[in-house]
């Protein structure tokens, strides 16, 4: 009997989209849910008893793609779905990931949605409390919107890799970009800049499959005949991923700022013991330790291009000098996101501020 009331009166969770299961931070925020007493209903279960879900969680929600050659029909559609899940008395959770979708089209019906989304949302998931100026420049009508705020940073990947134990070292410097290869991330200036140095000791890996051909011709073109150059434009799993991490001494990630708030990349590039060059984002904002890692701002393209140089030398200076101090700087990053981004830690604040609210 005791069983049977556990389940019956267990809060339900359901998640939208429900497609992620090949992300593994989107795994780890459900294992979190989880531990903090939820259960988690697929969209299955989801969409046929509506009435019976407590809560919904809206991932990207707020992105707007062209759907039938038009962003209004794709805008719309996610309104009526909206109000429809309102209907069923529904509580709506919203996280908060960029702000704006990274290839910015479409950018006037995000912030539209967004804004909907502030007054509509019964709480709003920050993943770093940068969030809140974006929150603010919305300037949307809701009074009481920050009383909806729930901190949850971003869980880090210890444990979610079947190869996943610290590795030797390097012993020469390597420079790495991986994961998903966009505009947004700068690839081609990363690219340019290596060429520009021309420096034999420095090697850079560019890891990822490339948004469409023609992006990857580009690219291909660019490095050509640079031996200390390598690309692998192609997909590459998971446990790859963390190879080549773990055969890098530096992660660089230049970030286009404009629409970038939060980065699984930094997390899981720490959570491999690793430092990271990266603009001032979200997610590094909130590390209490800037010595730990290489972070700058920008104004312009051009600025940009000047100081991740800078850094990259900065980087390699640090290294010449002292062959440990890059590995020194990600074990403490490791060992800050082992404890301050774990599932355990998120599932504490899920249980404060959500499951019994």
């Amino acid at each position: 009997t005791s069983s049977f009331c556990k389940i019956k009166f267990m809060k339900t969770v359901a998640w939208l989209p429900d497609d992620l299961n090949a992300n593994k931070s989107f795994t780890m925020f459900k294992k979190a849910f989880e531990l903090a007493g939820f259960k988690n209903i697929s969209n299955e279960e989801f969409y046929k008893d509506l009435k019976n879900t407590d809560y919904l969680i809206l991932n990207f929600y707020e992105h707007i793609n062209k759907k039938l050659g038009t962003y209004f029909i794709s805008f719309f559609g996610k309104l009526f779905r909206l109000k429809r899940f309102q209907h069923h008395k529904i509580k709506i959770i919203w996280v908060l990931n960029n702000k704006l979708s990274h290839d910015k089209k479409g950018s006037y019906w995000t912030l539209k949605m967004m804004k909907i989304l502030i007054r509509k949302s019964f709480k709003i998931i920050c993943l770093c409390h940068d969030s809140v100026q974006v929150l603010e420049k919305l300037q949307t009508n809701e009074k009481l919107w920050e009383k909806k705020l729930i901190f949850l940073p971003h869980p880090n990947y210890i444990g979610c890799y079947k190869n996943e134990t610290l590795k030797k070292f390097p012993k020469e410097f390597s420079v790495l970009l991986f994961g998903a290869i966009k505009t947004y991330k700068n690839v081609d200036m990363l690219i340019n800049i290596f060429k520009m140095l021309n420096n034999k000791k420095l090697h850079l890996t560019i890891a990822g499959k490339t948004k469409d051909n023609k992006y990857k011709e580009y690219l291909e073109k660019l490095a050509k005949n640079e031996p200390n150059i390598d690309l692998k434009l192609k997909f590459i799993s998971d446990d790859e991923i963390l190879d080549l991490i773990y055969k890098s001494s530096l992660i660089v990630l230049p970030y286009d700022t404009e629409a970038m708030l939060n980065s699984g990349s930094i997390l899981l590039t720490c959570s491999a013991a690793r430092t990271f060059i990266s603009p001032k984002i979200g997610t590094i904002n909130d590390f209490p330790d800037k010595t730990l890692f290489y972070s700058y701002s920008y104004s312009s393209q051009k600025e940009h291009e000047e100081v991740l140089k800078e850094k990259i030398l900065e980087a390699y200076a640090d290294f010449e000098k002292n062959p440990t101090i890059l590995e020194e700087k990600g074990k403490k990053l490791y060992e800050y996101v082992k404890q301050e981004h774990s599932v355990q830690k998120l599932a504490e604040i899920i249980k404060e501020k959500l499951y019994y609210s």
